[in-house]
């Protein structure tokens, strides 16, 4: 482990330990994983770096970065910088946006334009809950309170992901990562909500899940909850057999992706599956990707070019 990772970070590489040790209980040692504590302090920063990271993730944004022929939610309102814009992406008054909400008859999701982790900020809205949110609109409350955000219609997800919960809109983790200009997968997993949630976050308990799943769309026979414990079902459903038909078209879709944000290195796509199996995307995680359960999910984040990573950053950090 120190031969691997120790020129490259500024710690006492033992703080690596406790991760390999949780690591070893469902797989044998390898020093090419990667601890939290090296990747966020000394890796995450140089492979994303500031102010990319910070813009690319701001969700109102996402229509015109990834203008590539991938399909998103569809978005009724959303704000960047105080400024309502409409589904047509033209700016309108608040009093226009909160008669555009109004007139909706299904229900909403609202999500804060940046820093969601964990579903934090995100609400299911229909009837008089949207009648208040227009309210709060036309006075200004709802910037005061969180800042930008979206508001969008609920996707109607696929069979494959909703047989494990179908009250959340179960997403892909798909991470990928550019460099040399070449873009790789590093790691593929299925985010499923608790039972009756709205958001499919795994949380720091026994709610949510992730599983892994293969290339050929085979779920992994078991799956974790955000507290580390391994689990063979979620919700009474058994991951052992399951397959998704059209993970390809996911896979496929996180490389374009990534073809127009290559100043940012390491990406966790949250990609759904839409009723007829067409990608969404949801969001790009730019801002501190994570590796902790993905690893768990998919064996070491870099694969067989964690090598060519550490090169990279060593590189780096020689001439800055």
């Amino acid at each position: 482990m120190a031969a691997k990772w120790g020129n490259i970070i500024n710690v006492p590489v033992k703080w690596g330990f406790p991760y390999y040790q949780a690591l070893k209980e469902i797989d044998t040692f390898n020093a090419d994983y990667l601890p939290s504590a090296f990747y966020y302090p000394f890796i995450e920063g140089i492979l994303n770096p500031s102010p990319w990271r910070s813009a690319l993730s701001h969700k109102s944004m996402l229509h015109h970065v990834y203008n590539c022929g991938i399909a998103f939610p569809n978005t009724l309102i959303c704000t960047y910088g105080g400024v309502y814009f409409n589904k047509d992406r033209r700016p309108v008054l608040r009093s226009e946006a909160a008669s555009i909400l109004r007139q909706s008859n299904v229900p909403l999701i609202f999500k804060p334009s940046i820093d969601t982790s964990q579903g934090k900020g995100v609400k299911l809205l229909s009837g008089a809950d949207i009648d208040l949110l227009c309210n709060d609109i036309e006075s200004g409350a709802v910037f005061s309170a969180c800042g930008d955000f979206v508001i969008q219609e609920l996707v109607s997800q696929s069979e494959d992901t909703a047989v494990f919960n179908p009250s959340s809109l179960n997403c892909f983790r798909v991470t990928t990562l550019s460099l040399d200009n070449q873009i790789s997968i590093c790691s593929i997993a299925l985010k499923c909500g608790a039972p009756k949630a709205v958001v499919d976050n795994i949380g720091r308990g026994k709610r949510g899940v992730i599983v892994g799943v293969n290339r050929d769309g085979c779920v992994s026979d078991a799956g974790f909850f955000g507290n580390g414990e391994l689990t063979l079902t979620h919700n009474g459903i058994a991951f052992r057999n399951k397959r998704i038909e059209h993970i390809g078209r996911v896979l496929d879709a996180a490389v374009t992706l990534h073809k127009y944000v290559p100043v940012c290195r390491l990406i966790g796509w949250d990609i759904a599956l839409d009723e007829h199996n067409v990608p969404v995307l949801i969001e790009g995680n730019t801002v501190y990707p994570g590796i902790s359960m993905e690893q768990m999910c998919s064996g070491p984040i870099f694969g067989d070019r964690t090598n060519e990573v550490i090169r990279y950053i060593r590189e780096y950090q020689k001439i800055n």
